[in-house]
């Protein structure tokens, strides 16, 4: 069996992996890595409103977490926009990011940021990407926008402390894996935050035998 698949096949779903030791250090890690980035040389103005251009900031989210992915809210009748008693209406993201799933909403509005009621197609596809960025904005990049600072805040240089994120209570939570495909999750989980951790080198070949080795149970029953 080809373990490498572990790592490329799997497409996160949802937002907690089931170990609260790897969610927080996965969701801490690209903060981190996202609120740094300075976005200030891309934004635009508009009616003194500050904007990120969504292509630039789904760029550079693809720079850092490449299987990253979104998707739009539906209601029960199957539309994407979700329309209020008064004829206003928004939008809802769910954007996963290296296994971190968030969600965020925004009304469909004009330049001035008032409610659009009855809007058209460009309204509305305008707003998808823009809640886009603001979902985006949420894992750190461009952040800082929202709070109305001009860069981001320095890097606060933390003490290395055992977080209870280790080899061995990761291969602990691989092996209460419930199915192939939940060890591939497991497997692409861990392997992402050891390497965010500089540590995937040392726990590669452990941590690739170990997942074999269940693989190959789940092959037997």
């Amino acid at each position: 069996m080809d373990i490498t698949n572990f790592a490329i096949s799997t497409q996160p779903t949802v937002r907690f992996s089931g170990n609260p030791v790897l969610d927080a250090t996965t969701a801490k890690e690209i903060w981190q890595t996202l609120s740094q980035i300075d976005v200030t040389p891309f934004v635009e103005k508009k009616v003194g409103l500050t904007y990120l251009p969504w292509a630039w900031a789904w760029a550079k989210l693809m720079d850092h977490y490449p299987d990253s992915d979104f998707y739009f809210e539906r209601n029960s009748e199957g539309s994407e926009v979700w329309f209020f008693a008064d004829g206003s209406c928004e939008v809802r993201c769910v954007l996963t990011v290296s296994g971190v799933t968030r969600r965020c909403w925004l009304p469909v509005m004009d330049n001035r940021n008032n409610a659009v009621k009855e809007p058209d197609s460009r309204d509305i596809n305008d707003t998808k990407m823009r809640c886009l960025v603001k979902n985006i904005a949420l894992f750190g990049l461009g952040h800082y926008i929202f709070t109305g600072e001009t860069a981001p805040a320095p890097a606060v240089q933390e003490d290395k402390k055992d977080t209870g994120f280790s080899l061995e209570s990761s291969l602990a939570y691989l092996s209460e894996a419930k199915s192939k495909d939940d060890l591939r999750r497991r497997f692409a989980g861990i392997s992402k935050a050891a390497e965010n951790r500089g540590v995937w080198g040392e726990w590669k070949e452990k941590m690739t035998d170990t997942a074999k080795t269940l693989a190959e149970k789940f092959d037997g029953k």
